[in-house]
């Protein structure tokens, strides 16, 4: 389950990154295809380590440099 669990939080940022607004909850469950308590806990988690933040019903990367990282390293 960690092993899993990690693999899914560098998902979550991927998605995220094509998004600087964030996305609500139910999108991120249609993009990243994961089960809604697998995207839970693995959000939880990223939030815990100040990854991502939730604001009203969105969720998106705190620091920008860092999701410009993820667009670049996403690609290759």
């Amino acid at each position: 389950m960690v092993i899993f669990l990690s693999l899914n939080r560098f998902r979550i940022p991927r998605v995220f990154a094509e998004y600087p607004e964030g996305l609500t909850f139910d999108k991120l469950l249609q993009r990243t295809g994961l089960d809604e308590t697998v995207l839970n806990d693995a959000l939880n988690t990223l939030e815990r380590h100040d990854v991502v933040l939730q604001t009203g019903n969105h969720w998106k990367i705190i620091v920008e440099l860092f999701r410009r990282w993820v667009v670049e390293n996403s690609q290759s």
